[in-house]
């Protein structure tokens, strides 16, 4: 395929549409059986992945390539804190190196936008919602600042009007 051909496919919207043939259901309440056994760190990250977009794009050949990717979260989380400044160097080595294979393990799986364009696929448009804050209790909820503080309202401002008065 040339080069002009390729900027001329059209984007491939990454959803959880039904019907599409040999491709895992990204999005769903419950994600696939990982192929390979995970720890904790692993298992958090495998159940986050699946409610990506990208994973509507995964197949079932793809599975293999996620777990490999949840087993490097569960190789960071094992890495130990340096208790020496001796162990600093080869600790910060292997979590460089353990980062760098994740990052391109996640370029390989789309789950970036440079991959996502690179694949030529596309987010399907987000409705927009505006976020409700979090609050852990009431005590905190008594000692915002923010329920005090009014929205700052958007005027536009011209100052050359203040300069011209």
């Amino acid at each position: 395929m040339d080069r002009s051909a390729r900027r001329r496919r059209s984007a491939v919207v990454c959803s959880s549409a039904a019907g599409k043939p040999k491709v895992l259901d990204g999005g769903s309440a419950k994600p696939p059986k990982s192929p390979r056994s995970l720890g904790p760190a692993g298992r958090r990250w495998w159940r986050w992945a699946w409610t990506t977009p990208a994973a509507s794009q995964w197949g079932e050949s793809d599975l293999y390539a996620v777990a490999r990717r949840a087993a490097t979260e569960d190789l960071l989380d094992a890495l130990p804190e340096p208790s020496s400044p001796a162990e600093i160097k080869a600790i910060t080595t292997a979590r460089c190196q353990l980062l760098g294979r994740a990052q391109a393990e996640d370029t390989a799986l789309g789950l970036n936008p440079a991959s996502r364009a690179r694949l030529n696929w596309a987010e399907p448009p987000r409705e927009q919602q505006p976020a409700e804050p979090v609050r852990s209790s009431s005590r905190e909820a008594a000692n915002d600042p923010r329920d005090f503080l009014a929205p700052v309202v958007s005027d536009p401002f011209d100052p050359r009007e203040v300069l011209d008065a």
